[in-house]
């Protein structure tokens, strides 16, 4: 038998609220019946394993003993974990405390984190933290590695022991990783797009434009001067994009960030360098096909109409 929140309201030091229990930090089980409240003093769940042994179904009336009493429990859902816990019951924390006998006590609890996928660093100081430089002390204490936050639980509860549970950590990191791998590739492809679609508006202001710039080279002007005034032109054109992209890209992220993490993603000063760069490289990119074009370019055959 467990006992456990199931949606405690805390307050916290800064007077924020926030609920918590076993539904947010089990969300992968899957019930059958309804969760326990935190007030509902004669309910419990039960797991699938056991349930099917004991042929227990919801609705049914278990008496459980304890010390010096005893409580009749109704099955308020039964539950699939995937794991040992499929062979236990889980009630409201105070049931366990008065059937145990220890109120006010607890054995174990359960922190539920996103954390950052482990490295080098992070795993040089699960070994040992006081091994790590000034430097890395600080990168690895001010960065969500399961070590980290496993540290700072004991430094402000010093009697307790925090390890964290490496199956769900890694595999919550791997996620973490496929998802970062997943961006990189949806950039790599939209700057692509973005390139094509310059390469695209070059070609087409180009061939808009065709007449007057066979008529500049009649006159004398350059290739290299033409180039320059069409490069010119078509990098004020990327850099407007640029910066309404970035503007509503900053928006979009905001509001990615409060639909799936509840709160605001912080703004990274290397994105306006990045996006600098990436104007740039797109303008770059974008006039390979006008300045293939104007190499090949005869104004006595546009001035003529042949082209």
């Amino acid at each position: 038998m467990v006992g456990t929140w199931f949606n405690k309201k805390l307050t916290l030091t800064n007077n924020d609220t926030m609920v918590t229990g076993l539904p947010k930090i089990k969300k992968w089980w899957a019930i059958e019946g309804t969760w326990l409240k935190d007030n509902d003093l004669t309910g419990l769940l039960v797991g699938e394993g056991i349930a099917k042994n004991k042929n227990w179904q919801i609705g049914d009336i278990i008496v459980l003993k304890g010390i010096g009493t005893e409580k009749k429990l109704e099955i308020k859902g039964i539950f699939h974990s995937g794991e040992g816990d499929d062979q236990r019951l889980f009630v409201n924390l105070r049931v366990a405390q008065q059937l145990s006998g220890n109120t006010g006590k607890v054995s174990k609890f359960d922190v539920s984190a996103l954390t950052t996928p482990d490295n080098e660093l992070a795993k040089k100081a699960a070994i040992n933290p006081n091994q790590l430089t000034v430097k890395e002390r600080e990168i690895w204490y001010c960065t969500a590695y399961a070590s980290s936050i496993a540290y700072q639980i004991q430094e402000v509860m010093p009697d307790v022991v925090a390890k964290p549970v490496r199956r769900i950590a890694e595999s919550e990191g791997k996620v973490l990783e496929k998802n970062k791998l997943l961006l990189i590739f949806v950039s790599i492809i939209s700057v692509l797009g973005a390139a094509v679609g310059a390469a695209n508006l070059v070609s087409v202001t180009l061939m808009s434009r065709n007449i007057e710039v066979g008529l500049k080279e009649a006159l004398g002007i350059t290739m290299g001067m033409l180039c320059w005034e069409l490069l010119s032109s078509i990098f004020l054109i990327n850099c407007v994009a640029g910066v309404i992209g970035f503007i509503l890209g900053q928006g979009v992220t905001q509001i990615i960030g409060h639909i799936v993490f509840g709160s605001g993603v912080p703004f990274s000063i290397y994105s306006v360098p990045l996006t600098i760069g990436l104007i740039l490289f797109i303008s770059v990119i974008g006039s390979i096909p006008m300045i293939h074009y104007l190499r090949t370019f005869n104004p006595a055959d546009v001035l003529h109409g042949r082209s």
